[in-house]
């Protein structure tokens, strides 16, 4: 038997005894809130470290860091237990791996299989929901529809050794060169958000996008500017191990990007939600048991804000029972919080707007971390081809549906889910209304009074429920069509497999698809 079968065996029997699991214990019991669990003793390799004295306003921990960052040292997922460093030998935090579902394990391993050293795990591991600052720029527009943003972290209060940024690891991309700042990979799914991404400045990074046009979503992110655009966001942290076991947040939940950092024209580009879910190589949407969300932004002010007003709210949700009141402003001690209150994260509500702020005299915009080839990473462009005998998951999966498309139309870069794809699924139609309904545009809504409360900051509202983990059936539909769309095309149009994996295991993979 030829190794890539061999390990396509070996995965079969691995994936049978997770899906027992799975089906006995009916969903994992694991639920995510903004309460960081308590700091393990000892320090291994992934345990993680952060200030419970300085939490950030929703409760949560602000810019992790691993444990060995703080004697300057960045730890290395490879080196640790055979590239396991989700495994038990190499934190105490008892991240949740999150791994696809069904028979969409079998493309995710395809990829991995040829991916050396094998690893018996090609998901997603996550430790906490947690808020970094820094500077923010374009990445791509992922082959799996996804945004994806890059984070540079500061390293305030590390050791100052090269790249010991908040987070990073040694497998964590270089911005340009290996002498250039690691960064965190963000993402959120353009099916989820593009909703709510109709006014302004959410509808233009939307159509540029899109289009993956570098340039102008650069241009987008910071305006008349040769430098990147400061930010905070706030996601799930963990480990991306279908991509080397790199830090990302993934999801994003909620993320403040400045376009303009002048003191009497201060913008902010802002979404807000509380649920969100992982990339093809997963599974779960990762809710929020909370309701309320607050970004930090970094701006430093003796005196409170003498104007803010708040334009392009676009408040969505699954359902039209759902009202969304506009955000408000907290100001103290120099701190400036944007707190927005949701449905329940089941509503799947999301919101965007622009801030503008207008500070008094004095007042000025935090610093982030700026490369020296500032005008190089305007330009970074993330379509990169991965290197021979690296091939991962959803890397495989993505040049599998470009493979799909082009043999239909070769000048098409990406098909459309909702134009190409969803319809090329006649047996899933039936599923398709309330995946319809989600994609409708909602209108904007004005916010003429904002309520800014000088003097405090948001209190984190406390805990009321157990919520645990469910798999989204929404992203069930899209991964359902994906497959459906690779499998069918190729037996039709017969295209050439990118190279990597054999027809023996592609067809096995699309065994018993439509």
């Amino acid at each position: 038997m030829p190794a890539p079968a061999q390990a396509f065996a070996r995965f079969s029997l691995s994936a049978a005894l997770f899906c027992a699991t799975l089906f006995l214990s009916a969903c994992p019991k694991k639920q995510w809130h903004y309460i960081p669990p308590s700091p393990p003793t000892g320090a291994k390799d992934f345990d993680t470290h952060f200030d419970p004295a300085q939490l950030d306003p929703n409760g949560a921990p602000r810019n992790i860091d691993w444990a060995p960052q703080l004697q300057g040292r960045i730890p290395n997922p490879d080196n640790c237990n055979n590239g396991q460093p989700y495994s038990k030998a190499c934190t105490q935090n008892n991240p949740f791996q999150d791994q696809p579902s069904g028979l969409h394990e079998a493309f995710c391993f395809l990829g991995k299989a040829f991916s050396p050293p094998y690893q018996s795990f090609f998901g997603h591991a996550d430790w906490m929901v947690s808020q970094f600052n820094g500077s923010i720029g374009w990445f791509n527009f992922g082959d799996d529809w996804d945004y994806d943003l890059f984070l540079i972290p500061g390293n305030d209060h590390l050791p100052s050794v090269p790249f010991n940024a908040h987070g990073i690891t040694t497998n964590n991309n270089h911005v340009t060169d290996d002498k250039s700042p690691q960064y965190i990979e963000m993402e959120f799914d353009s099916n989820e958000t593009d909703p709510a991404f109709t006014e302004g400045w959410w509808n233009d990074f939307k159509n540029f996008g899109h289009d993956d046009d570098v340039e102008n979503v650069a241009k987008l992110l910071h305006p008349d500017k040769t430098t990147l655009a400061c930010g905070s966001a706030l996601g799930l942290f963990g480990l991306d191990c279908d991509h080397g076991c790199r830090s990302e947040l993934h999801p994003i939940y909620g993320i403040a990007i400045q376009t303009k950092d002048e003191a009497n024209d201060n913008q902010w580009s802002i979404m807000m939600r509380n649920w969100g879910t992982g990339g093809y190589c997963s599974q779960y949407n990762d809710e929020l048991a909370e309701t309320t969300l607050s970004l930090t932004l970094p701006y430093t002010s003796s005196q409170p804000p003498a104007n803010v007003q708040v334009k392009n709210f676009v408040p969505s949700a699954n359902t039209d029972a759902v009202h969304i009141a506009c955000p408000e402003i907290y100001f103290k001690d120099g701190q400036t919080v944007v707190t927005l209150t949701l449905p329940p994260p089941e509503q799947q509500p999301i919101a965007t707007f622009t801030l503008s702020i207008q500070w008094p005299a004095g007042a000025q915009p935090v610093a982030c971390t700026q490369p020296s080839s500032a005008p190089a990473m305007m330009a970074f462009s993330s379509e990169r081809a991965p290197a021979a005998g690296k091939v991962r998951g959803e890397d495989y999966m993505g040049a599998l549906v470009r493979a799909a498309a082009q043999s239909q139309n070769p000048s098409l870069k990406r098909p459309s889910l909702e134009k190409d794809i969803l319809p090329a699924s006649p047996e899933l139609q039936p599923r398709l209304q309330s995946l319809k309904k989600m994609m409708l545009a909602p209108p904007s809504q004005a916010c003429r009074t904002l309520t800014v409360h000088s003097g405090q900051l948001p209190q984190p509202t406390p805990i009321q429920t157990n919520q645990k983990l469910k798999i989204d059936p929404h992203k069930q539909i899209r991964d359902d069509a994906v497959r459906n769309y690779v499998c069918r095309t190729y037996r039709s149009k017969n295209f050439s497999l990118p190279a990597g994996v054999t027809q023996q295991d592609f067809d096995q993979a699309c065994k018993g698809t439509p």
